[in-house]
């Protein structure tokens, strides 16, 4: 019984179909064909050959070589001589518009002569524009920097902002992403450093070189960074800032007035009040790749905040320096997080995409950033113990070597080189001489110089410093004014010229209280360098040490460059410049300097002309007028030659210093305070005196007939009869860091240490006497013998703030052998205020004056001892012998209030040291420019946090009439107006702080006028705003971290750019924050490629693939049914997972459609697509799994294994897979979302398709090709890059399948565009046991079949018989029905009659 089989091709290509399983509108394979309708109504799913491809472009560029310079209108300009064509590949490739971008390579070989020459690579980017297929390629850059490579496709995005601006971006996962704008017109001269998104850059910092009265800026403090950019939208990083630059209000020195209208004093201005001012910042040594320069301002109104900050101004670049004047305090707005952030691009990207105008870049990798080198410098000790040498080792001839403290040539970064010491010792290489405590440090413990054995400093195998002195100008007048100011310096509000030689002024200068704010005496610092990479990003900080300053008394004994000071005195004056009173012998009262003069040949060894001063001259210390000095460390670097191409510069940094890591908490005068008694010697009383002969501060007991006391601030004649004692272990302390910090120590002291004294000018006879006693203490006068800094600590017992006129108990107070406090009826105690002694009797006294706030200290009693003369402190201060520093009255104690710290900066070790951050010290050293250091490339460091000021205070306001108890200014006895002489006691003198008091605001000795006892002007104002003593704090550099793990694989990680602004100079895909990144789950592999489909960007990683949930929006519905958008999180707000095993490695085996997603995952080996429907392994379940099974997506010679590519004319999903054993190096397979199925297999491969906006383009897969584009649907049927291929069908004749059948005759009924002719020409039948091959066409061909019969457009074929000469007989029967022909095809069916077999 006859019986017909129909085979229709509704169902596509599904290969892996068994042959006994029913076909139902499939078939087994098929080449070159297409699925299409055939126009009419009810038709669909026709099998139609498809149209091939043809070339439309070549790209072609001829290398010039062999130039010769030719003069061309009087310029000599090189010529090329000859040209050679290359070989161009194109590589990769992005659109704009309707302009298709090209990135390729050229090859080729040069010859001269006829004789080769040399290889050539070039590195090619070409424009097409796709509406002129006629018009040839562009070559738009060439370069032979970019790396280009064939092994790397490059990817790429490109965005359209203006005519003018259309720039593309690209990576390729071997170099740097880079970015082009393509309309830029200076292309050909554009470096190829350039167009990486992160360039090269030199910095130098910033400089203020005038304030002035021009402007109308807000008061504060001021800090200044800058950054570069190019006309092709490249920013850089901001440089590193400036310090901080303060800007007050007025223009005299001291000039207080209450009234604001009427203020102009150049003092303490209320941060964000108005002033007149006005700031010049320089910039020099500017990095000539750049074309302008945007200047930034960071304004503080605090000591650790930021206020604001803002773009000052931007300036279009003509030389390399600029200057640019800041005006006003309006400026485009910046977080001051973008002048501080680190740009630190990737040097590898897998994938790179666009989204809501962001650049997203996934997969990543960074170049190491570990530049890390051997910085430490150590410190050495003499041998013979000297601790304050004249001479160095060799000069002295001292047996023996200097030595350190580990083993000098120890290698930290390796740990290798422990000898001597263990390895932890080296790695910590703790300095003992920075332990301390109250007693002294013995002479084999001073490692503190260098390997001269006289220079006081450091020096390791790479980093050496030393300490200098700069000179500030003090107090200017020689004598105490009869008016104010009391006290004043030069005052230039510029603070300097281009010369540094005219830095004057003091810290009230800007300029000199920005750049030379300097380091406290006696004090620790951690320093650290950090060096700048390329980019000039900072590394991690190396570790220089932990360096202790010089003490007061430490011998300097380079000074003559500094002025002459051979020590590290605070001040000096024109009498005591050359360094009196420095280390000598007790016996002899002439104050040798013992300096460079010394000269052992001379009888006493020392010149008495040039370095001596006669204590016992009248004249000695006879002016107010003095030099300041400032104490800083200059450092020398030597960049380590593997490190010298990585860099553009280093830094000196160290660690901020905060209050609870300052071993000196203040430092000030001392004051004592004397004792008395009633005539029953019962009750006791502790303050000031008052009477008109005696002493108003008081001074040491048994100072005997010594009349003019240390103690005594101003001198007088002390009379036993009245002021009897003092109470030796009972002081007060007056220092800026106390009153202007608001902070006095409390029982968290440790010591007194006395730093020497300080002398001046007195008058007793201040404002005519009418107004009572001033001093200015103008010197800073050592000791007489040098082991009195051995023995200059004293423990202290008992610590508090004294308010004005404030009475209080002391516990353990002992009057002679009493112990007692403060109480109401027996009035013991300790008091701030001033007394008449001879009113004092029984339950009386007789409050005259008020003292101001300060600090009590209580000594302790074991190691304060004034009847032991032998004690140095004793020789040096409290001896009544006419050589102590307090001759004629003239001088003070000057002592540090310290405390013994257990861990400065969180410990000593180095794992305590890795905890630290940094800040900066010195400048920026750009190793490009060789001034910045000095002919033995040191350079000077700043950036500290002392001032040296001359401070000044009343001290006390009394009068001769009992004010009473209640406090300042109180009268409670009789009116005011019967109160006579009124008088105050006040000085000044020189002192290290924390705080630039210069511009103190408010009332004190130097600016006042009002001295009454009935005034409501206070003794002082303590006002000064935190932000003008700031720190360069912005900015924080960290040491590498114990245990880092350098990692600069990041392949995870996704980041994202700034929104760009279109048309806009400043490229924000260039710019990519630190914090702008999101970090997929490491374990699923590396990012391979992101994607944006529908509005929606998708991952893929090598085990992973889902979503990112971008710029999310939130909206609510009003009242009226509205939506309302609430607004958006951050830019990539949360991650989704679709599978947690599917992915892809290879962005170029992912494709986007306007359905969906398509990839290939060549772990799983199969095909993807996430669409509406989820995500589905459309390679199984369309049964085509075959043929992906083999397919990989690596790169073979040169060729992606597997390249996906969209015909959107056609909605087919192409998956070219390479095969290099064949005709055009592979094959397509071909997935159609017309009928949601495989389709075919195409006879091509390419390596590159291209999406034109209206058709498909593709690269010509021969390699000697590469260089041909090819357009899609356009061309004779089936065929591919110029070669023709066979159009091929074959399916499964199966009906009834597990009957065995008798397979007779064919028909199908097809369409050509030969009319009348059917182009089958071939036909192949198989079944398990035989195969056929026909020929329906060529009858010369031994296969020809002549039974082949065409009636319109049906053809009928008998069945041929096997080889045997039998029927085909089977359960099945396979049939390939092949055409060769360019003519178009359309198959609709195919028929075959059988008999069922009855074998």
């Amino acid at each position: 019984m006859k019986d017909q089989h129909i085979n229709t091709f509704q169902n596509g290509l599904q290969s892996d179909l068994g042959s006994t399983i029913p076909q139902d509108g499939s078939y087994t394979d098929a080449k070159n064909i297409r699925i299409v309708s055939g126009g009419r109504e009810g038709e669909s799913a026709i099998a139609a050959t498809v149209d091939g491809n043809e070339k439309i472009k070549t790209l072609r560029y001829l290398y010039p070589y062999n130039y010769e310079l030719s003069l061309i209108n009087g310029v000599f300009v090189p010529i090329a001589q000859d040209f050679q064509h290359l070989d161009v590949s194109i590589i990769g490739h992005t659109t704009i518009r309707n302009t298709l971008i090209l990135y390729a390579i050229g090859t080729g070989t040069l010859f001269e002569g006829g004789i080769f020459a040399q290889d050539v690579k070039v590195d090619l980017i070409y424009t097409v524009d796709l509406n002129n297929y006629g018009e040839a390629a562009q070559v738009i850059y060439v370069s032979e920097e970019l790396n280009f490579n064939f092994d790397y496709p490059i990817e790429a995005v490109g965005i359209y902002e203006s005519e003018n601006i259309q720039r593309v971006y690209w990576t390729d996962n071997l170099n740097p992403a880079r970015t082009l704008n393509i309309k830029s017109a200076e292309l050909e001269n554009l470096p190829a450093e350039e167009l990486s998104l992160n360039v090269p850059v030199n910095f130098t910092s910033p400089k203020v070189t005038k304030v002035d009265g021009s402007g109308a800026l807000i008061a504060g403090t001021y800090q200044y960074a800058y950054r570069l950019k190019t006309k092709q939208g490249l920013v850089s990083r901001f440089s590193p800032l400036s310090n901080g630059i303060h800007i007050v209000d007025g223009s005299l020195y001291w000039n207080y007035q209450e009234d604001p209208e009427n203020q102009n004093e150049y003092s303490n201005t209320i941060a964000g009040d108005a002033t007149d001012k006005a700031v010049y910042v320089r910039i020099e040594n500017i990095d000539d790749d750049y074309d302008s320069l945007e200047l930034a301002a960071i304004y503080r109104t605090a000591k650790n905040s930021i206020n604001s900050a803002y773009i000052v101004e931007e300036v279009i670049l003509n030389s390399t320096e600029v200057e640019i004047i800041h005006e006003t305090s309006i400026g485009e707005a910046l977080l001051a997080e973008e002048i501080t952030e680190i740009i630190d691009l990737p040097s590898k990207v897998k994938t790179i995409e666009a989204k809501d105008n962001r650049l997203f870049m996934g997969g990543l990798e960074y170049s190491a950033f570990d530049l890390e080198f051997n910085a430490r410098a150590y410190r050495y000790v003499r041998p013979d113990g000297e601790k304050y040498p004249r001479l160095s080792l060799e000069e002295s001839e001292v047996d023996g070597e200097m030595t350190t403290y580990v083993d000098e040539n120890f290698d930290p970064i390796n740990l290798q080189g422990s000898f001597t010491y263990s390895q932890q010792e080296n790695i910590d290489a703790i300095n003992p001489y920075n332990i301390d405590s109250e007693e002294a440090i013995p002479g084999e413990l001073h490692y503190k110089f260098k390997k001269d054995g006289i220079t006081l400093g450091g020096e390791g195998p790479n980093v050496e410093y030393e300490f200098f002195k700069k000179q500030l100008d003090g107090n200017s007048s020689s004598s105490i004014p009869d008016q104010a100011p009391f006290v004043k310096s030069n005052f230039y509000q510029a603070g300097c010229d281009d010369d540094d030689t005219l830095f004057k002024g003091d810290y009230k200068s800007p300029r000199n209280a920005s750049e030379f704010v300097g380091y406290h005496r006696n004090e620790i610092y951690r320093f650290g360098v950090v060096l700048y990479d390329k980019y000039g990003n900072p590394g991690f900080v190396n570790w220089i040490g932990d360096i202790k300053f010089p003490n007061y008394g430490d011998y300097d004994h380079k000074d003559g460059l500094y002025g002459g000071i051979y020590n590290y005195t605070l001040a000096q004056t024109s009498d005591t410049g050359s360094g009196v009173n420095y280390n000598h012998t007790e016996s002899d009262i002439n104050a040798y300097a013992n300096m460079e003069y010394y000269d052992p040949d001379n009888n006493g060894g020392y010149d008495q002309v040039n370095s001596s001063y006669n204590f016992n001259d009248d004249n000695f210390n006879s002016s107010a007028k003095n030099t300041l000095y400032a104490l800083g460390i200059k450092f020398t670097v030597n960049i380590p030659q593997e490190l010298e191409d990585k860099i553009s510069g280093y830094r000196i940094v160290r660690v901020e210093r905060k209050d609870r890591d300052r071993t000196v908490l203040g430092t000030g005068v001392i004051n004592f305070m004397p004792q008395w008694w009633d005539a029953q010697q019962q009750h006791i009383y502790i303050g000031f005196n008052n009477s008109s002969t005696g002493n108003r501060l008081g001074y040491p007991e048994d100072f005997g007939d010594f009349g003019s006391g240390i103690g005594a601030p101003i001198g007088g004649t002390g009379t036993a009869a009245q002021v009897t004692d003092s109470h030796r272990r009972n002081i007060t302390i007056d220092s800026p860091d106390f009153a202007f910090g608001n902070s006095y120590p409390a029982g968290n002291c440790n010591y007194i240490e006395f730093i020497g004294g300080v002398t001046g000018v007195i008058d007793n006879n201040f404002l005519g006497g009418a107004k009572g006693e001033a001093a200015i203490f103008s010197s800073h006068t050592l000791a007489l013998n040098s082991d009195f800094f051995d023995s200059s600590k004293i423990g202290v017992e008992f610590s508090t703030k004294l308010e004005p006129g404030e009475n209080i108990d002391v516990p353990g107070t002992d009057f002679f052998g009493e112990t007692s406090n403060y109480n109401e009826e027996t009035n013991i105690g300790l008091w701030n205020k001033a007394f008449s002694s001879t009113t004092i009797t029984a339950n009386n006294h007789y409050v005259t004056g008020v003292g101001e706030e300060t600090l009590f200290v209580r000594l302790d009693e074991y190691g304060f001892n004034l009847d032991s003369l032998d004690s140095p402190i004793i020789t040096a201060f409290f001896n009544t012998a006419s050589t102590n520093i307090a001759k004629n009255g003239r001088g003070k104690i000057l002592a540090s209030v310290k405390r013994i710290l257990s861990a400065q900066y969180g410990g000593n070790t180095e794992q305590a040291r890795r905890n630290n951050l940094y800040i900066p010290a010195g400048p920026l050293i750009n190793i490009n420019e060789p001034d910045q250091v000095d002919e033995f490339g040191r350079h000077d460091v700043w950036g500290g946090d002392t001032y040296v000021v001359m401070y000044d205070i009343e001290k006390i306001r009394r009068a001769s009439g009992d004010i009473g108890d209640g406090g300042l200014f109180n009268t409670t006895n009789d009116p005011v107006s019967e109160y006579y002489d009124t008088k105050s006691t006040s000085y000044a003198f020189p002192v290290e702080t924390y705080f630039n008091t210069t511009i103190r605001g408010g009332w004190h000795f130097a600016n006042k006028t009002d001295w009454d006892i009935d005034t409501d002007t206070k003794l002082n104002t303590f006002d000064l705003e935190t932000c003008y003593s700031i720190e360069n704090n912005v900015e924080a550099f960290l040491p590498k971290p114990l245990n880092f793990v350098e990692t600069s694989k990041f392949d995870s990680r996704v980041i994202y750019s700034d929104a760009k602004i279109n048309n806009s100079a400043m490229d924000s895909w260039r710019k990519f924050r630190l914090e702008n990144y999101k970090d997929l789950e490491g374990l699923k592999g590396s990012i391979n490629k992101l994607i944006v489909n529908n509005d929606i960007m998708y991952f893929l990683q090598d085990y992973g693939f889902g979503k990112l949930s971008i710029n999310p929006v939130s909206t609510v519905v009003d009242n009226d049914g509205a939506s309302i958008i609430l607004g958006t999180g951050s830019v990539i707000q949360d991650f989704q997972y679709i599978s947690n095993n599917i992915g892809c490695n290879s962005f170029k085996a992912v494709v986007g459609t306007p359905r969906g997603l398509y990839w290939f995952d060549s772990n799983n080996k199969k095909a993807y697509a996430f669409r509406a429907n989820g995500l589905e392994s459309i390679s199984d379940t369309h049964g085509v799994k075959s043929l992906f099974s083999l397919t990989s997506d690596e790169i073979v010679n040169n060729f992606p294994k597997i390249v996906l590519g969209y015909d959107y004319k056609n909605n087919e999903v192409l998956y070219s897979i390479f095969d290099p054993g064949i005709v055009n190096a592979g094959e397509t397979i071909v997935f159609s979302e017309d009928i949601n199925k495989f389709t075919s297999r195409y006879s091509f491969y390419t390596p590159m398709y291209i999406n034109a906006p209206t058709n498909l383009l593709s690269v010509n897969p021969i390699q000697s090709k590469r260089d041909e584009l090819f357009e899609h649907n356009s061309y004779l049927s089936s065929t591919w890059y110029d070669t023709s291929f066979k159009t091929e069908i074959e399916f499964i004749v199966n009906k009834h399948p597990l009957n065995s059948k008798v397979f007779d005759n064919l028909e199908w009924y097809a369409e050509s565009d030969t009319a009348g002719q059917d182009i089958i020409n071939e036909a192949i039948f198989s079944t398990s046991t035989a195969t056929k091959l026909v020929e329906l066409i060529s009858q010369s061909n031994p296969a020809y079949f002549p039974y082949k019969e065409v009636k319109e457009k049906l053809t009928k074929l008998p069945v041929p018989r096997t080889g045997g000469g039998y029927r085909f007989r089977d359960t099945y029967l396979k049939v390939l029905l092949s055409s060769d022909s360019a003519t178009k095809l359309l198959l609709h069916y195919v028929k075959t009659l059988f008999r069922i077999s009855r074998r």
